[in-house]
């Protein structure tokens, strides 16, 4: 976090506890930030992001900071998926199976940049334009356009998993 902007929240939003060191704020000034006080900086950063009750932060960021506290937070939690909010892009991961999201409520275009959803269509997100609307393929149409964010949801791949009844349980007393 850059110092002027530790300096504007401390004094904007007094009723917040803001967790912000200025000296590593200023080691991420271009000419120190490959030293050892600012990998620290990044480290302490990270750490603290992860045990905030809500990460709100930027996913698209090249540096990432957000997404490896936001991981970080899936091994205090079961779930921390509502637990976030980015303001910039959906999560994601290099590499990672389609991201899905199923039509719950239909649609009908209101112009060439909109496309029609009738529910139970899947779509295909190609990213959230954070002013209520998302970009995506309708694959049932093949269709790229325009969709209302509210409605479609999260398509969730379930899978089975082996149980592997060959191999003995032990119990974990003995």
């Amino acid at each position: 976090m850059h110092l002027i902007m530790i300096i504007f929240i401390l004094y904007r939003y007094t009723n917040y506890e803001v967790i912000g060191d200025p000296v590593i704020a200023k080691s991420a000034a271009v000419h120190t930030r490959y030293s050892d006080v600012s990998l620290n900086g990044i480290i302490i950063d990270i750490h603290f992001l992860s045990m905030s009750d809500y990460l709100v932060c930027t996913f698209s960021s090249q540096v990432k900071v957000c997404r490896v506290a936001y991981e970080l937070m899936q091994t205090m939690y079961p779930d921390a998926a509502d637990l976030f909010r980015s303001l910039d892009d959906i999560y994601y991961y290099g590499g990672q199976s389609a991201h899905n999201r199923v039509a719950v409520l239909p649609h009908e275009s209101q112009d060439a940049r909109d496309m029609n959803l009738e529910v139970g269509d899947l779509v295909g997100v190609a990213g959230n334009h954070w002013d209520g609307f998302s970009k995506g393929k309708n694959l049932r149409t093949n269709r790229i356009g325009l969709y209302p964010s509210f409605k479609v949801v999260e398509k969730v791949e379930a899978v089975e998993f082996p149980t592997y009844p060959e191999v003995p349980l032990k119990n974990p007393a003995s």
